[in-house]
């Protein structure tokens, strides 16, 4: 990909590891361009992200499978990659709800990747459950978007309210015993769809995320591009299912003219 082809080929400036599913798959072109905003090129991007994904469990979305976040082959990628300046954002956390795990569960799998981050001498932002939106859910708005995003899941909106709540407190839990940044989301960046942010809303949204690693980012310097856009979503990850067949991909899975390199995992 060669549209960074006027910026500098210097070294490595910074590492960014993305967890999450379908906020960070999404937006991903964006959340690059935001990174550039932020850090300058070239960067490091390490991502365990997919729609749908859970932070501990196989997820199956449209006959594609993907390995948890936690258990994914991107830490043991980690542990060898060179020394970096590391930044980390932590989202969609409330996913495995909908799966029928418990709060205290998914605040146990968050943990352990917050810990690992740490350990690796990680800046790390944790972003919260829109629960605003939740809590404004009706019944109907919900069982269509349950339906839409897990058909299998049979939890009413009562119950997912109640769950979301507790998990959104244990997230701020974990800010307050960690080094970790919590960031609330605001009711603006969402729409109908009350968990997605959306697209109107991207360089807004991740500006004040990015803003968190006590940088100052402007959302109207980030520039979009949809050739970039392109580019990133149809990079295959280290390992996934589709239709049953088991599909690798080797990695770094993209790198841009400027020296950016992109691991998808």
């Amino acid at each position: 990909m060669n549209e960074s082809q006027d910026h500098d080929k210097t070294a490595l400036k910074a590492r960014l590891v993305l967890l999450g599913a379908s906020n960070l798959q999404r937006s991903l072109s964006t959340i690059v361009a935001t990174a550039w905003q932020t850090w300058g090129q070239p960067i490091d991007i390490y991502t365990s992200i997919g729609s749908g994904r859970s932070y501990a469990n196989p997820s199956r979305l449209l006959g594609r499978e993907l390995p948890g976040i936690s258990t994914s082959k991107m830490w043991d990628a980690l542990e060898v990659a060179p020394p970096l300046p590391t930044y980390a954002i932590i989202s969609d956390i409330g996913n495995d709800i909908l799966y029928g795990i418990q709060p205290e569960k998914i605040a146990q799998w968050v943990n352990e990747c917050l810990e690992r981050l740490t350990r690796m001498g990680g800046q790390t932002v944790l972003i919260c459950l829109p629960v605003d939106n939740l809590n404004e859910l009706k019944t109907g708005r919900f069982l269509l978007f349950r339906t839409l995003w897990v058909p299998s899941c049979r939890l009413d909106l009562e119950t997912v309210k109640n769950r979301a709540n507790r998990l959104n407190q244990l997230v701020l839990d974990l800010g307050k015993q960690s080094s970790a940044t919590v960031i609330q989301p605001e009711r603006h960046w969402y729409g109908l769809d009350p968990i997605h942010i959306r697209r109107v809303s991207w360089k807004h949204a991740w500006s004040k995320v990015f803003s968190s690693f006590n940088m100052t980012v402007s959302a109207e310097q980030i520039q979009g591009s949809v050739i970039r856009w392109l580019f990133l979503q149809t990079r295959c990850p280290i390992e996934r299912k589709w239709l049953g067949w088991q599909q690798t991909g080797i990695q770094p899975c993209g790198q841009f003219a400027d020296g950016s390199t992109l691991s998808m995992f």
